[in-house]
């Protein structure tokens, strides 16, 4: 216990310490650590588990992810059955909300890595290098999480995204300013491609993949009425 409340909150190594320079210093983090330099930071892993987890409790805790998702859903008509089924997936999310936010960890390396394919980096160092975004983005979301009480009903869903989208183009855009000292125009058009390409495969490959699990408990149904029928 001695040893976890160190690592936590020494200021020169450790979990505060990577908290501090990924804000500061975002690139230049990524840039030691894929240089061999591992040393004085935690580890990626369990930074951006710890910060997604702490991030996504205290929404699901406060009801901002309900919020966000009946101002989403309610935007459009639903038939009762399609409100059944949105219902049954949004309590579903809710219990692995986490694992979720997780999920877009390998889209947004995807779009980073062709972006920056040239610059002698491979898949798995960007993957490293978005892990400590992901988890620094998610300490960001837990800094505005009291604005959103503020953000009425009828609006919120779309000012919820619009600023997750912004806050997302803009770290992304800081850190690779860092990392690859480009120019800043160059490093900001790949930061906002990175955070909304990033952000749209991830919903594709979510709806596919739900559309699957769908489709396959209609065919375990089906299956099963026949038996029995």
């Amino acid at each position: 216990m001695h040893d976890l409340f160190h690592a936590v909150t020494n200021v020169e190594r450790g979990f505060t310490h990577t908290m501090i320079k990924m804000t500061t210093s975002p690139g230049y983090v990524i840039k030691d650590f894929l240089d061999g330099k591992t040393r004085p930071y935690f580890f990626l892993a369990r930074y951006a588990f710890i910060l997604v987890t702490i991030s996504t409790l205290l929404m699901i805790k406060t009801g901002i992810f309900d919020m966000s998702q009946n101002a989403f859903y309610n935007q459009g008509e639903m038939s009762e059955n399609q409100r059944i089924a949105t219902e049954q997936i949004q309590h579903y999310i809710k219990q692995f909300l986490n694992f979720f936010v997780l999920i877009q960890l390998p889209f947004n390396t995807f779009v980073s890595w062709l972006l920056f394919k040239s610059r002698g980096y491979n898949f798995a160092e960007h993957f490293v290098a978005n892990t400590y975004i992901m988890g620094q983005l998610s300490l960001f979301g837990l800094l505005i999480l009291p604005f959103f009480y503020l953000l009425p009903g009828e609006e919120f869903g779309m000012i919820n995204m619009g600023m997750s989208l912004a806050i997302s183009a803009a770290f992304f855009s800081f850190t690779f300013k860092q990392w690859f000292n480009d120019p800043w125009g160059e490093s900001i058009a790949r930061g906002v491609i990175t955070s909304l390409f990033g952000q749209l495969l991830m919903i594709i490959g979510i709806f596919v993949i739900s559309m699957f699990i769908v489709m396959m408990v209609i065919l375990c149904v089906i299956q099963v009425k026949q038996v029995t029928g």
